[in-house]
């Protein structure tokens, strides 16, 4: 499906059949805390809302439109179907199970979008998590910097992004590839195209429930402390999944022990044996 692009700014929250559950309770967030998001709202999944049909008409909704990409696609095959939907240039690309905690604030919202497409960029993060930026500059009150095309995690789903339609679609041409694939391949393969990459230099647009960095789920199940969470907020939280066990949680300690240690070494190894990979034979 060939759109032409309209001038504006759309949010996609990305997400997939089986995360559902913790959708439902993403949109209760975002209802409590963003009520007043200006921008048409985009639920992407394979083949289910995230609201069963029983649901009352006046209970408070977020999304205003849900695609579905069929099932049996890649994450990037789903991406790619959403972007080619959405009416906008621009479109803010958000995780499901990072969960809101806080209000946002639409001014810096709109601030943000303003910088990415004066800037012409890909990408930009409204955070400065992973990548390492170059010296900072204010631009619309907001502090950024320009990241590296050698950068670790220049491409990333995490944190939430300003994307240019047209880029994540020069970046996937040709290729169908998992979330944690894109990041690490995307990454390679975003150096080859023109357009440059933006964070935030010192401050993240949007508070999550987070406390390891990585969403409310972790190995399929509930990272500890999520469901105190929900309580806390009065957030609906209806779902079969396990608390994650205390094995599952040391592993993934562990192992974030030993990414932080040098993120950039661990990463440049990963991508090292992925451009062997794509080399011909």
């Amino acid at each position: 499906m060939n759109m032409e692009k309209e001038e504006g700014l759309s949010i996609l929250l990305v997400s997939c059949d089986k995360y559902m559950d913790i959708v439902r309770v993403f949109e209760q967030s975002a209802v409590k805390y963003w009520p007043s998001c200006p921008y048409k709202t985009y639920l992407l999944t394979e083949s289910r809302d995230c609201r069963p049909a029983d649901v009352p008409a006046d209970v408070p909704r977020f999304f205003d439109e849900v695609l579905t990409a069929g099932t049996g696609k890649s994450w990037s095959d789903c991406l790619l179907y959403a972007v080619r939907h959405i009416p906008t240039r621009h479109v803010l690309v958000m995780l499901d199970d990072f969960i809101l905690s806080a209000p946002v604030d639409n001014a810096k919202i709109a601030a943000a979008y303003r910088v990415s497409r004066d800037k012409e960029a890909g990408i930009c993060k409204l955070s400065p998590r992973d990548a390492r930026g170059t010296a900072a500059e204010l631009c619309e009150g907001l502090s950024f910097s320009e990241i590296g095309r050698d950068e670790p995690y220049r491409v990333s789903v995490n944190p939430p992004a300003i994307w240019d339609c047209q880029y994540i679609e020069s970046l996937l041409e040709g290729h169908s590839v998992s979330a944690w694939d894109f990041e690490r391949e995307g990454t390679v393969w975003s150096r080859s195209l023109e357009q440059s990459v933006w964070r935030l230099a010192d401050e993240s647009l949007f508070s999550f429930f987070d406390p390891t960095g990585d969403g409310a789920v972790g190995r399929g199940s509930l990272v500890k402390g999520f469901r105190d969470f929900c309580a806390r907020e009065s957030f609906v939280l209806e779902t079969d999944r396990a608390d994650m066990t205390w094995k599952d949680g040391a592993k993934k300690a562990v192992k974030g022990f030993i990414y932080r240690l040098n993120p950039a070494l661990i990463l440049r190894i990963q991508q090292w044996l992925f451009e062997r990979r794509e080399q011909p034979s």
